[in-house]
């Protein structure tokens, strides 16, 4: 299956628009493929008569020597093509805080250069829009991630209520002050019966209404400013079900993120070769640079965030205890 074929087939259907355009790009490849063989027909060498040839063919008899100096030139003229600066990557400072990249093309007063300008013009706005994006969707999990953690807070709660009716309550409050990043993987190492407060049994409820498919499952396992809960472990285990749940839906949306940015990075990757290929420049190594050294390359807050789901989960959920 070819790349492009694979790249559409693996998107996240509702984040379809933010992937990168990666067979538009193709398609003005193909513009610039088509305008340098109609150049190079162009310009191909006149018809020259067998006469012609026979006295080109003696002449190079005497030229020989000179001709091994001039390829040893020519040689030396490939290798610094290789190395010519193509174009110029800069950081621009956006207002939705992101950072963006403009490409300076330094061969635009070649002929026909002007659908190469087209080119580097459209990936940087796709390049772009695939990094805010990723980045507004990194700062919703961070989101989710602390919504997620005062659930646990609220189950854990639930669970020494119920299981120690002799618990007196602390004072602490169940917020311990860390990271989202940090508290989901830290609730499997905290003491609960000192971290938990049962302040939080008092203004929650279960909810059992149905999840809008709009939200995260989690927001509405326990909500209102009224507590109506009987303490009982039919309600524990109704809501150690549902953050099961949560944890498993919020660790496939991880995972979609991640194969967003990693799908994102090779669609890049491939284009950039087929641009050098097509017009036999070697501009594929500083734009590659620079994704490397991008917020979709360098962010590792989902990877870490996996982690702890991961890591949070068989302490919580697959090695619980029925109750």
């Amino acid at each position: 299956m070819k790349f492009g074929k694979e790249f559409t087939s693996q998107m996240v259907p509702e984040w379809e628009e933010a992937y990168m355009q990666y067979n538009h790009l193709k398609t003005i490849l193909k513009e610039i493929l088509i305008f340098r063989r109609l150049r190079q027909n162009q310009t191909s060498p006149p018809y020259q008569s067998p006469q012609r040839v026979i006295l080109s063919e003696r002449h190079s008899l005497y030229t020989a020597f000179s001709g091994l100096t001039n390829r040893v030139g020519n040689y030396n003229e490939e290798n610094n093509s290789d190395t010519e600066e193509v174009i110029l990557v800069s950081e621009i400072q956006h207002q939705e805080q992101c950072m963006h990249y403009q490409t300076m093309f330094f061969q635009s007063w070649e002929e026909g250069a002007e659908n190469e300008i087209v080119f580097f013009k459209r990936l940087d706005d796709e390049f772009n829009k695939a990094i805010c994006f990723y980045k507004r969707q990194v700062d919703e999990v961070v989101k989710e991630a602390e919504e997620l953690n005062k659930q646990m807070d609220a189950l854990f709660a639930l669970k020494v209520r119920i299981n120690d009716l002799n618990f007196h309550t602390s004072s602490t409050p169940p917020n311990s002050g860390l990271s989202p990043l940090d508290e989901i993987q830290d609730t499997s190492e905290r003491n609960q019966t000192k971290m938990v407060s049962l302040d939080i049994l008092n203004h929650i409820k279960i909810n059992v209404t149905p999840e809008s498919g709009l939200s995260p499952p989690w927001r509405t396992i326990f909500d209102g400013t009224k507590s109506e809960l009987s303490f009982s472990k039919r309600e524990l285990r109704t809501a150690q079900a549902k953050l099961k749940q949560a944890f498993v839906e919020f660790h496939r949306k991880l995972r979609l993120l991640k194969s967003y940015c990693f799908l994102n990075q090779l669609a890049i990757s491939k284009i950039m070769k087929k641009y050098d290929k097509v017009t036999s420049r070697n501009a594929s190594k500083a734009y590659l640079e620079m994704v490397k050294s991008s917020y979709l390359s360098q962010s590792d807050e989902v990877v870490k965030l996996m982690e702890r789901v991961e890591s949070a989960f068989i302490t919580h959920f697959a090695n619980a205890i029925e109750v």
